[in-house]
């Protein structure tokens, strides 16, 4: 497909009714702090159907001995989706979807993992707070986050899968109650090799569907 071609197609995929839209959030989230939360917000409003992928690496609390220098966007990660039609020929659209990046509230500050990963090392509770949406149980979620902290836990000295999940649990419970989307069409899923390959692998297997015509799907990525 040429490139005026799938621009095109993205176009017409806003506008045709009886399409099924499909929302991919892929990443890290450690932990997952409002910021994310206003993104999955965003999708479970818009998409039928939204895939969160959560990566099942540790992320370290310190930011000792870090690779210095700019990183890569995390859009280029999943370049060949929208550069190629291999994994996307059938499939009506595929299109990258703005992430959100709010700031804290009466601060430039931008929320990001990497403050609560400090503000955990701190037991700051008021910065791991002001990163929580409205509505989630704080107080929870910080718990959750202390054990971290904790030199008797399993997660001491890292974010685990297991702490982001249970976070995301909670968010699900919240984007359910505030959006029209169904419960079993709102997925958490812990990417055992990577969130990047079970990206691929879903828009893979989207576009060898039966219904991958009528389908267009919306990447929440990083640019």
């Amino acid at each position: 497909m040429h490139n005026f071609e799938r621009l095109v197609g993205t176009f017409l995929t806003e506008r045709v009714e009886g399409v099924r839209k499909v929302g991919i959030f892929p990443g890290a989230f450690k932990p997952p702090h409002f910021g994310h939360y206003v993104t999955a917000l965003d999708a479970a409003n818009s998409c039928d159907d939204l895939y969160i992928y959560i990566s099942s690496k540790s992320r370290e609390l310190s930011t000792h001995n870090k690779i210095s220098g700019p990183e890569k966007p995390d859009s280029e990660r999943y370049s060949n989706l929208f550069k190629t039609d291999k994994f996307s020929s059938n499939l009506l659209g595929v299109q990258c979807a703005t992430c959100a990046r709010p700031n804290l509230s009466g601060s430039m500050k931008k929320a990001s993992a990497s403050s609560i990963r400090a503000a955990i090392t701190l037991k700051d509770k008021n910065t791991i707070i002001k990163n929580i949406p409205d509505g989630v149980d704080g107080d929870l979620v910080f718990n959750i986050l202390m054990q971290s902290n904790n030199i008797d836990s399993e997660s001491y000295g890292y974010v685990t899968v297991k702490q982001a999940h249970e976070i995301w649990t909670l968010y699900k419970d919240q984007l359910v109650r505030n959006t029209n989307i169904d419960v079993d069409r709102l997925h958490l899923i812990i990417s055992e090799i990577s969130p990047v390959k079970d990206t691929y692998d879903l828009v893979s297997e989207l576009n060898d569907s039966s219904e991958a015509g009528n389908t267009s799907v919306h990447l929440y990525v990083g640019e």
